[in-house]
């Protein structure tokens, strides 16, 4: 967990120095997906906005090197998260 946190630290770090408008949409999109999705009940569809969200915030880095470290650190600790504390209803 803490090597994600790092890599996601130096990730956002760098995707502040050059964030556009246009990823300023795609992060907006995503919220938007995931916050209807948890309106509707929907657990598995508000996971993949969840992930997508941070993905369109690393992305605006343009590190493809943080791209490729990133997935398989969230990977390994958020199914963690996904089963405990089960959702509430």
């Amino acid at each position: 967990y803490e090597v994600r946190i790092a890599l996601e630290s130096l990730a956002i770090a760098r995707a502040a120095t050059q964030f556009t408008e246009d990823d300023a949409e795609a992060a907006r999109l995503r919220i938007e997906r995931f916050a209807a999705a948890c309106a509707n009940g929907d657990d598995e569809t508000a996971w993949a906005e969840h992930w997508g969200f941070h993905m369109a915030l690393y992305q605006s880095s343009r590190s493809q090197r943080a791209l490729r470290l990133i997935p398989p650190m969230w990977q390994s600790s958020e199914r963690y998260r996904m089963r405990w504390p089960p959702p509430l209803r």
